[in-house]
């Protein structure tokens, strides 16, 4: 399989990304101040700058709603982001009131629409789920404290990391600090948190995101866990395929982003583990591809998060936002030619006792026809 092919931006920081309607990918900077505008069809970069209160990490998700406005989940920012990607707008709607004073920690983390054209957003240190009605602009809490307190990590109030829309209209919120995958009814809103430490309760930071794969089950990115999850949602079976062999030595964050390709595989873009991961969630098998030699960084960590969230274009490409990498990842896969073909044969007998063989062959496309006849003899009556 071919390495990611990449190409460089003049910015990085960015720790979001979402498809716009017209096909661009919008990158989100940590501090939400700039945005790029990425058109994956001819290369093209918009660089667009934007007055904000100088809050690190200000939005580190975002949904597209029907209307054709991007939500931007807030988790340090105090409001909720709605971007238009036509006019390039920018909308802030202030939260700090539904919020106690001197709340200072992430909120939300993860944002998935829901059949009713809200957007649900996955607590991170908030504990509560939250409902943004974008024609409203209101801010709903569902509190969820009592199922979550006894679940927590010591590091737990970094609960999920991301939500996932169901085939069956639920949303998952993929573990990060917490014990525990959440599923989230929107139609009732009602939450319930499936206990998994039982297994895996070594790692308090177990998952990036999550992406929904085509048998209806959600796979979970691996960042510090050494598995990858898979969580059924209709059964609320969790799974975990282990892939510890892939490094070796101190374990480190290894994938945050994920996103599913055309063929049905999902695809993990790099986080400080130089590689590309590619899960096949029909077959459960695992590969990964080193992508060292394609990745530049000027900074002087050993060990640089090289990106932070993937997307999946609308020619089929997985695009990876960089935060400290020089270059916007682009991973695809090998375009396959599927060869059909037959060959046909048949025997003729012709007038005067002669056999007639003709072969006609058919294959890419192409039809090649061969004839061999044979003479026959007549035996005399005596």
């Amino acid at each position: 399989m071919p390495p990611p092919r990449t190409q460089g931006v003049e910015l990085n920081g960015f720790v979001t990304s979402v498809v716009a309607p017209d096909g661009r990918i919008i990158f989100v900077t940590e501090w939400a101040d700039e945005m790029v505008f990425f058109d994956p069809s001819n290369g093209n970069f918009e660089r667009i700058s934007y007055e904000m209160d100088g809050v690190e990490d200000a939005f580190w998700s975002s949904v597209t709603v029907p209307e054709g406005k991007i939500i931007l989940v807030p988790t340090m920012a105090g409001a909720v982001g709605i971007l238009d990607p036509v006019s390039k707008d920018l909308e802030l709607v202030d939260i700090t009131a539904k919020f106690d004073p001197g709340f200072d920690l992430w909120k939300f983390e993860g944002g998935a629409l829901a059949p009713n054209g809200k957007v649900i957003f996955a607590p991170s240190s908030c504990s509560a789920v939250g409902i943004f009605d974008p024609a409203s602009k209101d801010l709903e809490f569902i509190d969820i404290g009592d199922q979550v307190s006894e679940v927590y990590d010591y590091y737990g109030y970094y609960m999920f990391s991301d939500a996932v829309a169901t085939t069956d209209s639920k949303v998952v919120f993929v573990p990060q600090g917490l014990h525990a995958v959440g599923i989230f009814d929107p139609a009732t809103n009602t939450f319930e948190a499936i206990h998994i430490d039982s297994q895996i309760s070594d790692n308090y930071e177990k998952f990036g995101h999550g992406t929904l794969a085509p048998n209806g089950k959600v796979i979970f990115a691996p960042w510090l866990a050494d598995a990858i999850g898979i969580f059924d949602p209709t059964s609320k079976e969790f799974e975990l395929v282990d892939i510890s062999n892939v490094w070796s030595g101190e374990t480190t964050w290894k994938f945050y982003g994920a996103a599913l390709a055309p063929n049905g595989k999902v695809v993990f873009g790099p986080n400080e583990q130089p590689l590309v991961g590619v899960f096949d969630p029909a077959n459960r098998t695992f590969e990964s591809i080193d992508v060292s030699a394609q990745l530049s960084y000027d900074g002087e960590s050993s060990t640089p998060d090289w990106f932070y969230d993937a997307v999946t274009a609308p020619n089929g490409e997985i695009i990876f936002a960089p935060y400290q990498s020089n270059e916007v990842g682009i991973f695809s896969f090998p375009t396959t030619t599927t060869t059909t073909g037959f060959t046909l044969k048949l025997k003729l007998k012709v007038k005067g006792g002669a056999k007639a063989l003709l072969k006609v062959k058919v294959a890419n496309g192409h039809v090649n026809a061969t004839a061999k006849v044979k003479s026959g003899s007549r035996r005399r009556r005596g």
